[in-house]
């Protein structure tokens, strides 16, 4: 009897609490609406250190970044000075490597 009543106050409370929980209310829509990627920005310096391990590279002004696999990874060597073009993406506080050219 008391898990019946239990069950009953359960499914009273999710039918009259789903209309607050609805997946397609405005605000949920207008909150997680695509959003434009950052536009590419560009960074050149000097590899003071590189991973081949995890395929990253660190510059001497203090930004690391993740090479992708369809990058060439060997021809970056530490000294050389590269141009990194990635998106930045703010909101995950990460970046994607776009292109690596070595100057």
């Amino acid at each position: 009897m008391k898990r019946s009543h239990f069950l009953l106050g359960a499914l009273v409370t999710l039918l009259t609490s789903s209309p607050a929980l609805a997946m397609s209310s405005p605000d949920f829509i207008r909150r997680h609406q695509h959003q434009e990627p950052e536009p590419d920005a560009n960074d050149t310096s000097v590899i003071i250190d590189v991973q081949v391990k995890t395929r990253s590279i660190a510059l001497a002004d203090g930004h690391k970044y993740t090479i992708p696999a369809w990058i060439n990874f060997d021809n970056l060597k530490k000294g050389e000075t590269v141009s990194i073009v990635y998106t930045p993406d703010y909101h995950h506080g990460t970046v994607d490597v776009k292109t690596v050219n070595v100057i």
